[in-house]
């Protein structure tokens, strides 16, 4: 088999007994050639884009808020300041995860709802 591969008026071509994986270079870009059930599935890989912004500092702002709810109650409250809708785990007051409908009032207060009266914690992240 004779792959023939054009790109920005460059053709590269490969003769090969093609019985795997495929990859052709020409500089920084590459195309990677799988076989599919009879068919040729192509990959073509570009140029790297630019750099994401930095991480690591979110410039003072809480990026976490545990809520403490020491009363039973089958509603909780949770006012977290995080400025956003957090992602939101539950736990029981000995450490076991317990599953609440979790409904955000505002991008600051939320509440987690459960069958019955219970106690415990929630993390926001």
């Amino acid at each position: 088999m004779t792959i023939t591969v054009k790109r920005d008026g460059v053709t590269t071509s490969t003769r090969t007994p093609f019985t795997g994986r495929l990859v052709v270079r020409r500089g920084s870009d590459r195309v990677a050639v799988f076989p599919r059930e009879g068919t040729l599935g192509i990959r073509v890989q570009g140029p790297q884009g630019p750099p994401g912004p930095a991480g690591g500092s979110t410039g003072g702002a809480a990026t976490r808020y545990v809520h403490t709810q020491s009363v039973p109650a089958k509603t909780w409250v949770v006012t977290h300041n995080l400025g956003c809708h957090p992602a939101v785990d539950c736990e029981d007051a000995v450490g076991n995860v317990i599953l609440g409908a979790v409904r955000y009032l505002d991008m600051n207060n939320l509440t987690v709802d459960f069958h019955m009266f219970i106690t415990g914690i929630v993390n926001c992240v």
